[in-house]
């Protein structure tokens, strides 16, 4: 007889293991399917750095990251291991930028504190970056860098330690739900479960096809650059905060960013939403030169030569919606289905509160926090 399980939380990336970490906590019975093994490459949790920010151009999402910090303190606090670095965040771009005086607007909507500093003021507190005289800073003590890989690793292996079972190597390929019970089918076994979590990033598509559902998803692949630093101690956390830079590129929004010396013992920067679309078949972890040559050269503008030869270069993925919100919703015609991914590049942060979320979804068939936003219904499409 197949045992069945409260919930089912396919993907055991971000979203995936902090949802499976709040079910398990709170004494569900849940199964947590990974169609790689745990912290692989191949999606978008990989990797030691992600910004934590409260600089949003939005409330919702000022109002949800202040929400994720102390969860993510929390968890940092029960794995007994480093996972949130403190280092301040600086918002770079020009006076007037919409989506620059937006999130000041939602920031002071949201009382977070921030300070506004001019091109002199920044020089002089932080002379590793070369800028205009026309530019401004946003200031905001509140960011820090979530080392990624072990973040999603402590959440699973917390979960699996409340009781949670973890099956790595474990490709879904099949999805029924009759009477309230979901049908759940790997290459080698079947399951039951009351719920399912669907947060499989990049493969989402592929899973609600069997239940006839298919999103307008985008996936693109990207790509970080490892630059070291000939004065290494003025690039560490405490001297250098992680950035944001507005207005690089063909539009307002985030261009490029970084973080200091951390990972790799190098210098991250990277452009924001560039890289090539893609189909998951045709994926590769090449690097694509002619972004890499653009990173390149704005390191070389914004830093000049304290920054030096590449360490190293790697490549991750973006699953986009159309207006670049999250999922985060149960499924209109089966309502013990949730999808809580895609993310569109910038979902890290939330993790451990999405989980969260998608845990009273799955619980309770609602939660009190903020998510009218990343409603299914907006980008619905037949199959």
């Amino acid at each position: 007889m197949t045992d069945k399980y409260d919930c089912c939380v396919i993907g055991a990336g971000a979203m995936g293991s902090a949802t499976a970490y709040h079910l398990a906590r709170s004494g569900k019975s849940v199964l947590l399917l990974e169609q790689f093994e745990l912290g692989h490459v191949n999606g978008s949790s990989h990797g030691k750095s992600r910004i934590f920010r409260l600089s949003y151009e939005d409330t919702v999402y000022v109002s949800l990251a202040r929400a994720s910090k102390p969860l993510w303190l929390e968890l940092e606090a029960e794995a007994k291991q480093k996972l949130f670095t403190p280092t301040g965040g600086l918002d770079l771009g020009q006076p007037g930028s919409p989506v620059f005086e937006d999130c000041m607007k939602a920031m002071r909507a949201e009382n977070v504190g921030y300070e506004v500093l001019s091109s002199a003021q920044i020089r002089s507190r932080f002379p590793q970056f070369r800028i205009q005289d026309s530019m401004m800073g946003v200031y905001q003590d509140d960011s820090a860098v979530l080392n990624a890989v072990e973040c999603v690793k402590s959440m699973a292996t917390l979960a699996c330690r409340h009781g949670a079972t973890l099956k790595e190597n474990s490709r879904v390929v099949g999805i029924k739900e009759k009477n309230g019970t979901v049908e759940i089918a790997t290459e080698d076994e079947e399951f039951l479960a009351s719920t399912l979590v669907i947060s499989a990033g990049a493969w989402a598509n592929s899973l609600l096809e069997h239940l006839g559902l298919k999103l307008p998803l985008q996936v693109r692949k990207e790509q970080y650059i490892f630059f070291a630093a000939h004065n290494p101690d003025m690039f560490k956390p405490g001297k250098m905060p992680v950035f944001l830079e507005y207005g690089r590129g063909a539009s307002a929004i985030i261009g490029m960013y970084g973080f200091p010396l951390l990972e790799m013992n190098a210098v991250k920067v990277a452009a924001h939403q560039r890289g090539p679309y893609l189909n998951l078949t045709d994926r590769t972890f090449e690097v694509e030169q002619d972004g890499a040559r653009e990173v390149e050269a704005y390191v070389r503008e914004r830093f000049d030569h304290d920054l030096g030869e590449i360490v190293e270069a790697q490549t991750c993925l973006y699953t986009n919606t159309p207006d670049l919100h999250f999922v985060i919703d149960k499924l209109p015609d089966h309502p013990n289905i949730i999808v809580s991914s895609p993310c569109s590049g910038h979902g890290f942060k939330f993790a451990i509160l999405i989980g969260k979320i998608a845990a009273e979804l799955a619980t309770a068939g609602k939660s009190n926090y903020p998510i009218s936003l990343f409603e299914i219904s907006r980008m619905l499409l037949p199959n």
